[in-house]
């Protein structure tokens, strides 16, 4: 077996065998989880079809051969789901959603005509394809490419939406900043770009068929691996509340413009029982507070919270519960001279070092060390 074939039906077994980790993993983004399933589901099918070629195993199933060429037209649609549910952007997909899968629909019927041929003469037809490419550009792997291209490109936009919006709904990033899904997405684009280069003649050089199977190989097959762990690793981003990525965000922080969900008469109560939940029962110590978790305790809705924040106090969620926390802190470096520092942190709310320093930074314009110096209380036992 020659190096592109094994690297395909490695990668076909990984895809498999991920796909049904995430089926069965019981916690976790569950509904996100099935759509990165079903997509490793799929590209594995598709690196068994690239293997039946590369180790000449068509032969023996040419149908089946010819069925899975068409797979890699879902692969777009199911990455594009898959971030769209994880990121809370589609609630719930509907039928029009179906839509998606009909490149993949319309492939399949074109192919109708070679899958109803008697199998002596499809293998025929097959082999001749592979022995004599046709002339220029492959139109229909050209498609595969450009909409896969596409479909990252979406995703990588929605991501960007996302993250632009978590500064309005949550105190602690770490967890939901989807980081390693963007770079997730930068594979697909290196993948794609190796492709689409391949297709179009311009890379490799020399011997491009051999050269150019084996290191796509070697891409897809490390692009499942990525895929696949980097999902079964993704925490439950949203825990159990309903994601709030699809509300539309009150105005930027800045003069007031006019409430639209929160009346001018209730804005004094709102904004003292916000500074009593704060002083009284410290509800910023919650590492995993939400706007949704602070509309709930107020009693008003996300949007008329985030339009107090952001109208009333000049500020997002995630600054304002942050600046309490600092305010923490700084309370506790001057009545607890023999505490830590990171323990006032942590017993703040903060995730951990590097979090709270930034915060603190952006907060009191200096490190803690300053901070404490200028205040003249230097027997707090330093980090």
């Amino acid at each position: 077996m020659q190096l592109p074939a094994l690297l395909t039906a490695v990668g076909a077994i990984q895809g498999g065998v991920l796909a049904a980790a995430l089926m069965a993993k019981p916690r976790g983004p569950r509904r996100a989880n099935r759509f990165m399933a079903a997509l490793l589901g799929v590209v594995a099918l598709a690196l068994l079809g690239d293997f039946l070629r590369l180790d000449a195993q068509w032969r023996h199933w040419p149908a089946s051969y010819v069925a899975l060429s068409s797979l890699p037209f879902l692969f777009g649609p199911l990455l594009l789901a898959y971030v769209q549910v994880l990121t809370g952007s589609a609630a719930a997909l509907k039928g029009r959603h179906l839509g998606h899968a009909l490149p993949w629909v319309v492939n399949l019927v074109l192919l109708t005509p070679w899958l109803m041929l008697p199998e002596p003469q499809l293998i025929e037809r097959i082999g001749a394809g592979l022995a004599a490419p046709a002339a220029g550009v492959n139109l229909l792997a050209l498609g595969k490419a450009i909409s896969l291209l596409a479909y990252t490109g979406c995703a990588m936009l929605q991501v960007r939406r996302w993250q632009r919006s978590l500064r309005d709904q949550f105190s602690n990033l770490d967890r939901v900043n989807l980081r390693w899904l963007s770079g997730l997405l930068v594979l697909f684009l290196v993948l794609e770009c190796v492709f689409l280069s391949y297709l179009l003649g311009l890379w490799p050089p020399g011997n491009p068929v051999g050269a150019a199977d084996t290191a796509i190989s070697l891409l897809l097959t490390l692009l499942v691996l990525a895929t696949g762990v980097l999902a079964v690793r993704q925490p439950q981003v949203f825990s159990a509340e309903p994601s709030l990525a699809t509300e539309r965000p009150a105005e930027a922080a800045g003069p007031p413009r006019g409430l639209r969900n929160l009346p001018a008469d209730r804005v004094p109560a709102l904004r003292e029982r916000l500074q009593r939940l704060m002083s009284e029962q410290a509800l910023y110590r919650d590492r995993e507070l939400s706007l949704r978790g602070l509309a709930q305790a107020l009693g008003a809705s996300p949007h008329q919270v985030s339009e107090l924040l952001n109208q009333e106090l000049g500020c997002n969620f995630f600054d304002f519960i942050n600046g309490e926390r600092v305010a923490a802190v700084q309370r506790g470096l001057r009545e607890q001279p023999e505490a830590t520092v990171l323990d006032l942190a942590l017993e703040a709310g903060f995730n951990n070092k590097s979090t709270f320093n930034k915060a603190f930074r952006r907060v009191a314009g200096c490190t803690p060390t300053e901070w404490k110096a200028a205040q003249g209380n230097r027997q707090v036992v330093d980090l």
